[in-house]
């Protein structure tokens, strides 16, 4: 029985990545995101705007694509910015952390979260533009540089599939819990959630 149709944007593939329980807990218990987080969605926002105003050339446009090789999938979003060149599409994603010390599950300095949100826009430019992309990643203390590669498209349709079959199946996934649970604002809902599934 095929599952009904979904609208991914990147930004919740890229929570999935980093935990995927997040988009469970954003979709059903909400919680006000806090002063740090809010800061920092504010300081993405004055880059944008300054980037847009004075970079020539620099494209800002909201884009819906189906993903051809996982039927009732679409993504839209909005990139940072991207700008066309002859042969290829430059598209720069901007993080306000810092970049992280060894490569990632993609083979990419940069966190896996970040690195799965820049594929996913890569991928709708790609399908727009029909042309190579090169991708950026900056961070306040330095920027990832990599092509969109086959190898990285499918390892994001591998976490398109994985997230659908987590909406079309409720599926709730084991987390190992790391130093990054206490900064999360479900924190304690997720340890009470532990605790119930360890009482089954």
């Amino acid at each position: 029985m095929p599952g009904k149709s979904i609208v991914l944007h990147p930004s919740t593939l890229a929570d999935f990545v980093y935990c995927p329980r997040l988009p469970f807990f954003n979709h059903y218990r909400l919680a006000k995101p806090g002063l740090k987080e809010r800061l920092r969605l504010l300081l993405g926002k004055l880059y944008h705007f300054f980037k847009l105003g004075f970079e020539e050339g620099v494209k800002d446009e909201l884009i819906e694509v189906d993903v051809k090789e996982v039927e009732g999938v679409k993504l839209a979003g909005r990139p940072d910015c991207y700008r066309l060149e002859d042969e290829v599409i430059i598209l720069e994603e901007v993080k306000s952390g810092r970049a992280p010390r060894r490569l990632g599950r993609f083979h990419v300095k940069a966190w896996d979260s970040d690195v799965i949100q820049a594929l996913a826009y890569a991928y709708m430019l790609q399908s727009k533009y029909n042309k190579q992309v090169l991708l950026v990643i900056r961070y306040r203390d330095g920027a990832a540089f990599f092509n969109f590669t086959e190898e990285l498209r499918q390892g994001l349709i591998k976490t398109i599939i994985d997230y659908r079959d987590m909406v079309n199946h409720k599926l709730l996934f084991d987390v190992k819990r790391t130093a990054k649970c206490s900064r999360c604002r479900y924190d304690r809902l997720c340890e009470l959630l532990e605790e119930e599934l360890a009482e089954i």
